[in-house]
């Protein structure tokens, strides 16, 4: 019986009770406002999120296709630069001294068609010396230079 009035008196100390009567709509809205206050996030919130979310994805995805743009160019100027190199070797290890003038062929290398031009001049001061400027090109865009290698070719 005495805690029964120690909680009738909180009851009442807090408006619980008037008259006799639990105020049940005081009651019901104490609840709803603390539970109310509990729950997660607001829409505007998961929208601000979601948008920060959607450009951070975003740059991510550009950066991954211009680190695959400049992969893809080293790996052709790699292959035109090796293919130069070829062509001065090729030419050191002739019989006879190389013609001066301008040549040309296409070759395939990589699954890939090249068109390789290449100049033989005279060195400069040196009679016994020649210069190779040898330059690579995609075989569909001839006058578009991926690379440009220059060779000194010794007299056997």
């Amino acid at each position: 019986m005495i805690r029964n009035l120690r909680f009738m008196r909180w009851f009442m100390k807090h408006g619980f009770i008037k008259h006799g009567f639990i105020k049940y709509c005081s009651m019901k809205n104490r609840f709803k406002a603390r539970s109310h206050n509990v729950q997660g996030f607001t829409l505007f919130e998961v929208m601000v999120a979601l948008a920060v979310l959607s450009f951070s994805i975003l740059a991510l995805v550009k950066q991954a296709n211009t680190s695959v743009q400049v992969t893809t160019a080293i790996k052709e100027k790699t292959l035109a630069f090796m293919l130069a190199e070829n062509v001065i070797a090729e030419l050191r290890m002739e019989e006879q001294w190389p013609e001066n003038g301008n040549f040309e062929k296409e070759e395939t290398m990589a699954n890939r068609d090249w068109y390789i031009e290449w100049e033989v001049y005279d060195a400069p001061f040196y009679k016994n010396l020649r210069t190779v400027e040898v330059s690579v090109a995609d075989k569909n865009s001839k006058e578009k230079k991926i690379t440009t290698v220059t060779g000194i070719i010794g007299k056997h």
